[in-house]
């Protein structure tokens, strides 16, 4: 119920962070949003990749994701627990690392210094966010982890792909 719960907060505080414009791209250890998989794979040569689960009814209309992982990835000298880069149609669009609870704060702070004061704060589960002209990024924790949180809209164009064929595949069935 809690990942569920979670996962409606990221919705709705994606949704509202939409409004907002920040003055700048986000760029985290040299990883950017539209960069290809090869040039990620070079600035993190331990990342392991692969084509990411796939419902077997999707057609063409929803093109394919891969998804790479970066074993010993650290950000403000905290080891991540788990990552997941997603590339759609070859660029990287989103990407979620999660960290153990006891690094939230110094992974905020870590954010806070370099990107500034955060354009929201607060809501359901404790976290900060920030716009960006390419991205949002928002940093949320629970009672166990830390959750680092990037979004774009080559991932809302996928999504929207695929809420398409969806919507196109419900009206067959009526």
């Amino acid at each position: 119920m809690k990942a569920i719960n979670l996962a409606i907060a990221l919705v709705v505080s994606h949704a509202s962070l939409a409004a907002w414009a920040g003055p700048e791209k986000l760029e985290i250890k040299g990883l950017q949003i539209g960069m290809s998989e090869a040039d990620f794979k070079k600035a993190n040569p331990k990342a392991r990749c692969d084509f990411s689960a796939r419902d077997k009814s999707w057609d063409s209309s929803v093109p394919p994701r891969r998804t790479c992982n970066v074993p010993g990835f650290t950000l403000a000298t905290k080891a991540a627990r788990d990552t997941q880069f997603l590339f759609y149609e070859g660029r990287l669009g989103s990407w979620n690392v999660v960290f153990y609870d006891f690094h939230a704060h110094d992974v905020q702070q870590a954010l806070v210094e370099k990107y500034g004061a955060p354009v929201a704060e607060g809501g359901k589960y404790p976290g900060v966010s920030w716009k960006f002209e390419d991205s949002s990024m928002r940093f949320l924790s629970s009672d166990s982890s830390a959750f680092l949180f990037i979004d774009s809209p080559i991932q809302d164009a996928w999504q929207l792909k695929l809420s398409e064929f969806k919507r196109r595949n419900a009206k067959k069935d009526l």
